[in-house]
C-alpha cells in the first residue's frame, strides 16, 4: 500500500513519485483507530530533507536526506507558493497507511475497489503544504490469514494483495481463507516546507 501513498506525492505537487519510491524514513510509529468497527493499528512514517537548492522558473527543487544523499525534486505546476521556499529549509513527509476503519464479510458483493480523496493545500502566501487523504473500500477474498501477527491479506479485484493489520484477534476468528469481505481503511500523506529550527540549523 506504500505505492499508494507514495503516488501522492504527485498529486500533492513537491517529488516526483519515482525520486519518493527510495526515500529513507527516519521516524516510525503506530497509531491506533478506537471504536467497534474493526479499528485497526496502523504505521504512520516521518521523512525529513533539508532544501539544498531551488530553481523556482525550472520548478526543481534539491534537498539532502538524512542518509546523507541529496535528490532532485521535481516540482509540478500544482504546487502553491513555491517563492516561499528557500535553501535551508526543511522538507517534511508523513506517510500514515493502512487505518482499517471497518472490515467484515460482504458475502453477495462483486470485488471491487473505490477511492474518494480529499487534497488540502496551504494559504497563499504561507510555505508550501498540503495533505491527501484517501477513504477506499475494497471488496475482494481473503489470500492470507497470520493469527500471530493479526493480519489479513485480501487479494482485490485486479489481482493485489494487501495486508491490513486487524486489532481484534476475534474478528479473525470469524474468517477463513476464501471469504468475500469487504473493507474500508484510509490512508494519507502530508508534506509541508518549513524554516529551520535553531537545533536543525546547529547539526548542518
Amino acid at each position: 500500500m506504500q505505492k499508494m501513498l507514495y503516488s501522492t506525492l504527485v498529486a500533492l505537487a513537491v517529488v516526483s513519485s519515482t525520486v519518493s519510491a527510495n526515500l529513507p524514513a527516519t521516524k516510525a510509529k503506530l497509531m491506533e483507530l478506537k471504536g467497534d468497527s474493526g479499528g485497526a493499528v496502523a504505521s504512520e512514517v516521518e521523512v525529513k530533507a533539508t532544501i539544498t537548492a531551488i530553481d523556482p522558473k525550472k520548478r526543481i527543487a534539491s534537498a539532502k536526506f538524512p542518509d546523507g544523499s541529496t535528490r532532485k525534486l521535481t516540482i509540478s505546476e500544482g504546487a502553491r507558493n513555491l517563492e516561499q521556499v528557500k535553501v535551508g529549509d526543511i522538507l517534511t513527509m508523513r506517510f500514515m497507511e493502512s487505518l482499517v476503519v471497518n472490515l467484515e464479510k460482504a458475502t453477495d458483493a462483486k470485488p471491487s475497489k473505490t477511492v474518494t480523496e480529499d487534497l488540502s493545500r496551504a494559504k497563499k502566501g504561507d510555505k508550501p503544504a498540503g495533505v491527501m487523504r484517501s477513504k477506499i473500500t475494497l471488496v475482494g477474498k481473503v489470500s492470507a490469514i497470520e493469527e500471530s501477527s493479526q493480519v489479513v491479506t485480501v487479494r482485490g479485484p485486479e489481482g493485489e494483495e494487501l495486508e491490513f493489520p486487524v486489532k481484534d484477534p476475534a474478528r479473525l476468528k470469524l474468517l477463513k481463507t476464501g471469504d468475500l469481505v469487504r473493507v474500508i481503511y484510509t490512508e494519507a500523506f502530508a508534506l509541508s516546507v518549513t524554516a529551520p529550527t535553531a537545533a536543525e540549523t546547529k547539526k548542518k
